[in-house]
């Protein structure tokens, strides 16, 4: 039959079978079925005096789902915001999505700082379904409402979160805009704990676009702001943020025991998702030191365990780092390959600073493999779109790429000027312009060896050879 023996109750054999019949009940009785359970669960809490806040998460999410099914919306008011701190960070972003936004459209219901958070953790579901101009939307709305507002933490929380979105989309200034107002509203706050999140946000934009010194100051900041004990999620990204700039200035020394810290840290809170970010960055590590086998054995355990947690964002990019590995190991076809289904991917999810360092490290990649016609057209595109951006790693992958596609095709001048017009560019963007990296000394090099400036080409030579 299609029901079996549970205690004194009896249940349905499958959830589908149930499922199946609630879907055919007319409309008036299927809301009058959840208005009464509701009615029931509610009454439950009451009596245990467990209401609002008191509710735990499960008990939220599911009483709202039957308050809102039953149109007993002003009911719920109490438990929407416990429901969707349970939902958004266990990943059931298609149940907290629709009760948010089913909350938000409701007149009266959530009001104040109670509607700029839901609206900050429906932007998280949102992003994470990659809806992102409905994300942005709710975030700059959310900000808004919060800066009408004394002492709404999701003035400084809205803009920290926006940061990272507009980071994702590409849009660098804007995203280093929002990171330092958050930094500066925290600072005014006198909230040490809350200045060392915004600015270690802030520190991280500044790596990621090369402005390292900046990013040094901030994230050491962050250290000496974190309180000594029960904040370990903080220090620990703080301490891996460190250990990535070290990384950058090629300070291996500096790097490996910030790495150990970090990992420790991630075990010890059990944040999974933070191991995937450390594994990669010993990838990193193992890759500017020479040893390509094992930073790509490191990646690809970052790879399987991004895939085995659902972490679809940072796929992309640790697709693109395990390809730069294979090409160095000598085998580019593969290498192609997976930056090639890096590029969908990102393609796919409207993750563009993930999409524009794909695109461009494929035309190296095709460079190298000798499909000098693709290439160019690849790089020509990826340096087009990286400049406009402002994409500082993109356009560095494009221009050398680009340069030394130019200087095989014989123009060797033109090659050199879209090497010292990324240089120039670089220079003006911020007072911490990052230092010419050694790969792209080395092709300028090249260039000026070409034109028989041998003794410019080999203080160029031994100025890369010192900077690796």
């Amino acid at each position: 039959g299609l029901l079996r023996a549970s205690g004194k109750n009896y249940a349905f054999r499958h959830h589908l079978v149930q499922e199946v019949l609630h879907e055919e009940m007319h409309p008036s009785l299927r809301e009058a079925y959840h208005a009464s359970i509701g009615g029931v669960v509610l009454a439950r809490l009451e009596s245990r005096d467990r209401s609002g806040d008191a509710a735990a998460g499960p008990e939220a999410a599911a009483l709202c789902r039957h308050l809102f099914a039953g149109r007993r919306v002003l009911d719920a008011t109490a438990f929407v915001l416990p429901a969707l701190r349970f939902l958004v960070p266990r990943g059931e972003f298609g149940r907290a999505i629709e009760l948010a936004e089913a909350a938000l459209e409701a007149t009266g219901l959530l009001v104040g700082s109670d509607r700029a958070e839901a609206q900050s953790l429906l932007s998280h579901g949102l992003q994470s379904v990659s809806r992102y101009d409905a994300a942005r939307q709710h975030l700059e709305a959310a900000i808004e409402l919060a800066d009408t507002l004394d002492g709404c933490p999701h003035a400084t929380l809205g803009r920290r979160d926006l940061g990272e979105l507009l980071e994702r989309l590409a849009d660098h200034e804007g995203a280093l805009r929002m990171h330092r107002e958050a930094a500066e509203l925290a600072t005014a706050t006198g909230d040490g704990l809350e200045e060392a999140r915004a600015r270690l946000g802030l520190a991280g934009v500044l790596m990621r676009q090369r402005h390292l010194t900046e990013a040094h100051e901030h994230a050491s900041a962050c250290v000496d702001l974190i309180p000594a004990e029960g904040h370990e999620l903080v220090e620990l990204e703080a301490v891996h943020t460190l250990a990535q700039i070290h990384v950058r200035c090629n300070e291996r020394e500096e790097t490996r025991p910030l790495l150990e810290r970090a990992w420790e840290l991630a075990r010890r809170v059990g944040n999974r998702n933070r191991e995937i970010a450390v594994i990669s960055t010993l990838g990193h590590l193992s890759f500017r030191s020479g040893d390509y086998l094992a930073a790509h054995g490191q990646l690809e355990r970052a790879i399987d365990l991004a895939s085995e947690l659902g972490n679809r964002d940072d796929l992309p990019h640790l697709r693109i780092n395990a390809a730069l590995c294979l090409d160095y190991l000598g085998r580019a076809e593969e290498g192609q390959a997976v930056i090639e289904r890096a590029l969908a991917e990102a393609t796919s999810m409207g993750h563009e600073t993930a999409r524009l360092r794909a695109r461009a490290r494929l035309g190296e990649i095709l460079l190298r493999r000798g499909h000098l016609e693709r290439a160019l057209v690849e790089l020509e595109a990826a340096h087009e779109e990286a400049t406009r951006v402002g994409d500082v790693a993109a356009e560095e992958a494009s221009a050398r790429g680009l340069a030394r596609a130019l200087a095989g095709v014989g123009e060797n001048d033109k090659a050199a000027s879209i090497l010292d017009a990324w240089r120039e560019r670089v220079r003006g963007k911020s007072r911490d312009a990052p230092a010419v990296p050694a790969s792209v000394l080395t092709i300028r090099a090249q260039l000026l060896e070409n034109a028989g400036r041998t003794d410019e080409a080999l203080a160029l030579y031994e100025q890369a050879w010192e900077r690796r």
